[in-house]
């Protein structure tokens, strides 16, 4: 949670709301948030998660394989055309992010944010979707890198307090650092000390057999106020060494991949997972009787893959472990047709 007034912010509080103490279904953490937000008079909660599919009226040849507010903030899933997902193991958590927005905003008071409409009652508050990692970057900031890749977090709340003049704070995890940036988008939206972007469309919803389907909606991301507000990458952030790898890898500008513009229209069209290729160019010696796993790093994240093909990465050779990866780079590569993309490296097992 992160409060302010005059002349600008006067606390932050990570990990302010206790999560559901039985099972954690949407309802019982909607439950938990609006207790909090009427207890503590919250005007406004920022969501890290979706909030509605891709439209199935989006513009045939738009890029991207998501919403258009995903398209915009460069995310790394994506929510498709229900029930569409990349990557398709996270359809769980997206139809949970989905419900929860439902379960919120069925409740008395409770309206989805914009600054431009929006009225809140009385007593109620506005709920919205937001990205951290891209509000990380819309602010000037080296974003935060995954959970998975354990950075220091200390370099990363001390950037964003002085970019923002947020008091000071100590994040306990991961997690509540990012809360507190998706924080900041509620504030840019109240037309607190932030200034608020917005990006995508507005949401709809569309009927279906059992009721409505929300479709599409705004994330909100968050730049600090003033032409002088400290805008800096976090520096010198210290890490151990990794260990020298025992595989070989690819010099960097040896290995491209891209998706086509052809794939792309033809899986938004269809729907058709199976048809999802990513074209690649510069790791010779694949084929379908000699598989190649490799790991890709493309724009700083890693991707674990299985090559059977000189000129492409299909879905069918991927395993169970590498089927997510897969998805998630077809998924960011899509954003961007006919545009390709060098791997910073390219390390191939066994070879």
């Amino acid at each position: 949670m992160v409060e302010y007034g005059e002349p600008g912010f006067e606390r932050v509080d990570p990990g302010a709301i206790a999560w559901p103490s039985g099972a954690l279904t949407p309802a019982a953490l909607a439950d938990a948030i609006d207790k909090f937000a009427r207890e503590h008079a919250v005007d406004a909660v920022a969501l890290d998660g979706p909030q509605g599919w891709r439209s199935p009226d989006t513009p045939v040849g738009a890029p991207g394989v998501g919403r258009r507010s995903e398209y915009e903030c460069r995310t790394q899933g994506k929510t498709g055309v229900y029930p569409v997902t990349y990557p398709q193991s996270q359809r769980p958590w997206i139809e949970f992010s989905i419900e929860l927005f439902d379960s919120l905003l069925a409740r008395a008071g409770v309206v989805l944010a914009d600054p431009e409409t929006t009225v809140i009652p009385e007593g109620g508050y506005a709920v919205l979707e937001c990205f951290p990692t891209s509000t990380w970057r819309t602010s000037g900031l080296t974003p935060l890198p995954g959970k998975g890749k354990r950075p220091p977090l200390p370099p990363y709340s001390q950037a964003l307090a002085s970019a923002y003049g947020l008091p000071a704070f100590t994040p306990r995890s991961h997690d509540e650092l990012q809360a507190v940036v998706a924080a900041l988008a509620a504030v840019a939206v109240l037309g607190g000390p932030a200034l608020p972007i917005r990006r995508g469309v507005a949401a709809t919803t569309t009927a279906h057999a059992s009721g409505t389907r929300r479709l599409e909606g705004f994330i909100w991301d968050a730049t600090p106020i003033g032409v002088g507000a400290p805008r800096k990458a976090v520096e010198a952030i210290a890490t151990s060494p990794s260990p020298t790898p025992t595989r070989s890898a690819s010099t960097p500008s040896d290995v491209v991949v891209y998706v086509t513009r052809r794939v792309l229209d033809h899986v938004n069209r269809t729907a058709d997972r199976k048809q999802a290729q990513i074209a690649i160019k510069g790791l010779a010696g694949a084929s379908a009787l000699a598989k190649r796993s490799v790991t890709l790093t493309v724009e700083g994240n890693d991707y674990a893959l299985i090559i059977g093909d000189s000129h492409a990465i299909w879905p069918t050779h991927q395993s169970e472990e590498t089927t997510g990866s897969f998805e998630q780079l077809f998924a960011v590569l899509a954003d961007r047709p006919d545009e390709m993309v060098v791997a910073t490296s390219a390390v191939v097992e066994g070879a």
